[in-house]
């Protein structure tokens, strides 16, 4: 089920429709960044081998889809799964 919370930020890429929820006043551990298809069916949720990253950001370069934590890391998310591929820290 999706957060509750209002989207901040939506990205199309290709058929899929990525989703920033706002997470202020949430828990450090709401998920708020969410992919779906056009039929609305949730595809992933991004995490991390270690939980749920807190995202603020997104943005697409190219059809690769990148989002910022809160902690100040830059992520590359896997359009097909959610996962983190690549981390940078940008603080």
């Amino acid at each position: 089920m999706l957060p509750r919370q209002p989207v901040s930020q939506t990205l199309h890429v290709g058929d899929v429709k990525i989703l920033l929820f706002e997470t202020s006043g949430s828990s450090p551990r709401t998920a708020s960044l969410w992919a779906i298809d056009g039929s609305d069916n949730i595809l992933w949720c991004a995490n991390e081998d270690h939980g749920i990253e807190q995202y603020v950001a997104i943005d697409e370069a190219d059809g690769k889809v990148f989002a910022t934590t809160f902690n100040g890391w830059r992520h590359q998310i896997d359009m097909q799964t959610g996962l983190v591929i690549e981390r940078w820290f940008t603080k």
